[in-house]
């Protein structure tokens, strides 16, 4: 009797906590006397998720004693052999059918025992099934046992007796809500259109530590920072994808973020009732299954306010609004469809926001005008396929658009008084087909294309020293300046200088004037085509007085 008695506090220590679902078990006010079958209720169940329901064990009942009518006591029994997962932590009491705990086996060990169990059993062993509609689940007229239930929110165990007739399960649903944000590539021009996907991982509710209780989420605010680096921000779709593939486009009631956010209403509110001070009373009914998925994509171009050779992060962010009265389990014994009766029309902000940030980056391209012995040229001009720039500084060029299909030329640029020119927005993929359109003086015009890609710099030395500091568009500021209507960036460009592409011009041939027939030989040609042509013109005139 002690190992049993024993036996019985340890299980229903386990009982009441176990669960990946996070669900607390209680006993309903009943009769443990008369009560000669059991109710199982699952309160806050979730709207969409399916209750399985499996019998562990069997319960069986001593004849009631004396005139208290006090049960002698329960024993759980198991007719044939104790499954392979419990027998590591339950086994029988010799010549008997009856489960008792081996010594030595702590609450711990039962429990994960169990919930292992549990998790094994194929749905068709389950002996009743029921979908969440918004109300509460239960399962009625169940023989004395001890009990597990499942669904994808994980297993939970509980004891369903005469002392224990009609126990409650209250979902707390502690499913967390996760954020995550891809970009479409990696790095990107100015004035590139930038497609960015954010989706979400949801919850119906969401568990209240300091309440035995799970609020329901009526609606769920998502923003997005929206930095000054991008602009033309646009929403292409949104959807919520419930967890059976069920898909529901609500891309025409959102065209943009209002105010860098947008609220997804996540529930209904169903009136019962209003009192005589106008008070509205009923209860919230979920939108979608629970675990669905919320997915929103849009776009937006990238401008010149971009970090040059660092990250450009934007981050969203997705926080819920709760039902504000959502009632502690048991408050209402009508045992309706609703569990959530007498309650307001209110919501409140979840304490809780979840975020993930998505990063690209833009780099910068260099090049130098030099001689053959590597000594800076100046004077000289550059066009490259496709690349129109708008120049912020001497030598300094900001892309405005870029084509990688164009084979016209565009922005012509000169390069500064060392001979330097700097482009400012390129994607690390991007290789410019350029071209010399004027040369310097005394040198020859390439009359080849070349090739310049952007010279990435490490962080430590862009963000370091900077000689030269330079605003949002390149243009040089003094280093106490404050930009007010713009965003201060160092770029320190010369650390671009060693990786710079070099395009070298030769000097121009000049025609020889001594040696062999040299400038001789033309200078004789001509002075024998003026004297020829005298001649000529003085016998025409001769002929005609004549």
């Amino acid at each position: 009797m002690k190992n049993f008695k024993k036996l019985m506090a340890l299980v229903i220590a386990a009982v009441m906590v176990l669960g990946t679902m996070s669900l607390t078990a209680f006993a309903d006010a009943g009769d443990p006397v008369t009560a000669t079958s059991g109710k199982l209720t699952i309160r806050n169940a979730s709207r969409g998720e399916t209750y399985k329901l499996f019998k562990i064990f069997d319960a069986s009942i001593s004849e009631v004693q004396g005139d208290n009518k006090k049960a002698d006591g329960i024993a759980y029994t198991c007719a044939g052999d104790i499954p392979d997962d419990l027998a590591t932590v339950f086994e029988k009491i010799e010549g008997t059918n009856t489960v008792q705990v081996i010594d030595g086996k702590d609450e711990e060990a039962v429990i994960a025992a169990v919930k292992a169990y549990l998790d094994t059993l194929p749905d068709s062993d389950a002996i009743a099934s029921t979908k969440a509609t918004g109300g509460p689940v239960v399962f009625d007229n169940l023989a004395f046992g001890y009990y597990g239930v499942k669904s994808t929110q994980g297993a939970k165990a509980v004891t369903i007796d005469s002392a224990n007739p009609t126990a409650t399960i209250y979902d707390k649903n502690t499913t967390t809500v996760t954020a995550n944000k891809t970009v479409e590539d990696v790095s990107y021009n100015i004035g590139d259109t930038i497609n960015y996907t954010a989706t979400f991982e949801t919850t119906n509710y969401l568990a209240d530590p300091d309440a035995q209780h799970a609020k329901k989420v009526t609606s769920y605010v998502i923003s997005d920072t929206l930095p000054e680096f991008l602009k033309d921000v646009k929403i292409n779709s949104v959807k919520v994808i419930e967890p059976d593939g069920t898909k529901h486009d609500l891309s025409g009631d959102y065209q943009a973020f209002t105010n860098k956010a947008i609220t997804i209403p996540w529930a209904d509110f169903q009136l019962k009732s209003t009192d005589t001070n106008g008070g509205k009373h009923g209860t919230y009914i979920s939108r979608y299954a629970n675990g669905s998925q919320i997915e929103i994509k849009y776009e937006g171009v990238l401008t010149d306010v971009t970090n040059i050779n660092a990250d450009d992060t934007n981050t969203v962010t997705i926080k819920p609004n709760v039902w504000k009265d959502t009632p502690v389990p048991g408050d209402d014994d009508d045992d309706d469809d609703d569990d959530d009766d007498d309650d307001d029309d209110e919501e409140e902000p979840w304490d809780e926001e979840w975020k993930k940030d998505a990063v690209i980056e833009t780099y910068a391209a260099a090049l130098k005008k030099v001689d053959k012995d590597d000594k800076a040229l100046t004077g000289a001009q550059f066009a490259f396929n496709g690349l129109t720039l708008e120049k912020t500084g001497d030598g300094i060029y900001t892309v405005v658009s870029y084509d990688p299909t164009s084979s016209t030329l565009g922005t012509r640029v000169d390069v500064d008084s060392e001979g330097k020119l700097y482009l400012i927005g390129l994607s690390s993929g991007v290789t410019l087909t350029g071209y010399e359109t004027i040369a310097p003086s005394g040198y020859n015009k390439l009359t080849e294309s070349f090739v310049l890609t952007p010279q990435i710099l490490t962080k430590s030395i862009y963000k370091a020293s900077g000689t030269i500091k330079y605003d949002a568009k390149g243009n040089v500021i003094a280093s106490d300046a404050t930009a007010s209507s713009t965003k201060e960036v160092d770029k320190n460009l010369s650390d671009l200088d060693p990786q710079a592409v070099k395009v070298r011009n030769q000097k121009g041939q000049e025609l020889p004037a001594t040696g062999g027939m040299g400038t001789t030989l033309f200078y004789a040609i001509g002075a024998i085509l003026v004297l020829g042509a005298g001649i000529l013109l003085v016998s025409k005139r001769r002929m005609s007085a004549n």
